[in-house]
């Protein structure tokens, strides 16, 4: 219907492609049939996602078959066009994928030693070792994790005005990560306490028609709060109804849209039968990578719940700063 929906269907036959010829390759042991499939996403998309590991599935493929002149065509393929991927490495390097597991898991360790500083206290200890692990393992998968952590250490020994420079300086370093959607909740938490007028009626006193409610035991509905762009609201919308009926099919879950402000969009997902199903959704929704690509970015989204009672309370301030630290309070 237009440019996103397309753009959305062809992610969706890319991934079903890629399934399709893997498990001809990994669950049926079917090389012909593998080769085919892999080789036809490749002719169907000039560029796409998948492409790298297509290459080396095909190289192994024609390795196991002792088909010498395919196997070094792909092989020589991945290792121009795509240098730098794991794929590649791989092939550069037999012991690459050990050494890799070796290093993460002591990456793992040493960020569970961290964690464990931080969470009884030992703000210095769990500070320095934060710092540290820049130099002793450099980039790594839990980089913005160690970044949250000295983050909130900074917080907790030099007061909020310093917290929310590290907050802030964390979102410009790690943008895509979920870490970064952390850093705006506490941020959006350190506004409010610097502003309490904005959750307060004008005489200055709190506004008891609008005070929440809490009942974590009663149906609830989750949110998604996002600025106002038609292109993301629609495909962010089609997504989430895909994403409902292939893992929430006997939930009957709907998905309504509507103006949130002057600038932004809300999205209702309803109905949960409490507050803890509405929960385990959001967490599920927020890493779902089908849901949340392309110009549907996770740091742009506001994922909450809510009660039925108090959504009527949060729109008529159509504000999300004024419902956040309730939620944050009572929900994370």
């Amino acid at each position: 219907m237009n440019d996103s929906l397309m753009k959305l269907s062809n992610l969706k036959i890319i991934d079903a492609d890629y399934n399709l010829a893997s498990t001809y390759k990994d669950d049926l042991h079917n090389n012909k049939k593998a080769i085919a499939a892999f080789e036809d996403l490749n002719k169907r998309y000039e560029v796409h996602k998948f492409r790298p590991s297509t290459y080396y599935q095909l190289y192994k493929i024609y390795q196991s078959v002792k088909n010498t002149p395919q196997a070094d065509y792909y092989k020589n393929k991945l290792l121009n066009e795509f240098p730098n991927s794991e794929y590649a490495q791989l092939i550069k390097n037999p012991n690459y994928e050990a050494e890799k597991n070796i290093q993460k898991g002591e990456v793992e360790l040493f960020y569970t030693e961290t964690f464990d500083k931080y969470s009884t206290g030992n703000y210095d200890a769990a500070y320095s070792m934060s710092k540290e692990s820049e130099t002793k393992f450099g980039k790594n998968d839990f980089s913005a994790k160690f970044a949250f952590i000295k983050a909130m250490c900074i917080g907790k020994m030099k007061g909020a005005d310093s917290l929310e420079m590290a907050l802030k300086t964390l979102q410009a370093i790690y943008s895509k990560d979920p870490v970064s959607m952390e850093a705006q909740d506490l941020l959006e938490v350190l506004y409010n306490l610097k502003h309490p007028s904005e959750a307060t009626n004008g005489a200055g006193g709190t506004n008891q028609t609008d005070t929440f409610t809490l009942d974590l035991a009663v149906k609830h509905i989750v949110i998604a709060v996002f600025p106002d762009d038609p292109e993301v609201a629609a495909s962010f919308k089609a997504s989430v109804a895909d994403f409902n009926i292939t893992y929430y099919g006997i939930s009957n879950l709907t998905v309504e849209s509507s103006l949130f402000g002057s600038a932004e969009q809300i999205v209702y997902i309803k109905t949960f039968e409490n507050a803890q199903t509405a929960m385990k959704y959001i967490g599920n929704l927020s890493k779902d990578k089908t849901v949340f690509s392309s110009k549907v970015k996770p740091e742009a989204f506001t994922l909450m719940a809510i009660s039925e009672d108090n959504i009527q309370k949060l729109f008529r301030k159509k504000k999300v700063s004024y419902y956040k630290p309730f939620y944050m309070d009572h929900y994370k």
